[in-house]
């Protein structure tokens, strides 16, 4: 089998190389369809996995159909918590923060 070059595949489709290196430790993916999976899984990497729900939120408009003053009362820690507890994502530690990927 031959090695995968993580800084060529990451510098050729301008991708993360750490959390690509993550990636590919705990994903089983063909080499031909590198660059793809990790772009379709990588949902990027944040201060916390609060800081990821929040900004899922504002990505999605999850909020949107609640009251602008309630918004103030949802609670982004619990709700990536229980992201990555129900499976929907799975996180690593890098440098930086974590590296949040969606379970596909």
């Amino acid at each position: 089998m031959q090695a995968i070059d993580i800084e060529t595949i990451a510098a050729e489709h301008c991708l993360d190389a750490v959390a690509l290196a993550v990636f590919l430790e705990y994903e089983d993916v063909d080499p031909e369809d590198i660059a793809e999976a990790f772009s379709d899984a990588y949902a990027g990497t944040f201060d916390s996995l609060a800081h990821w729900a929040e900004d899922l939120a504002d990505e999605t408009g999850l909020l949107d159909s609640m009251p602008r003053h309630l918004r103030a009362y949802f609670d982004f820690e619990a709700y990536g918590r229980d992201c990555e507890l129900d499976g929907s994502v799975w996180t690593a530690d890098v440098p930086g923060g974590i590296a949040v990927f969606w379970r596909r």
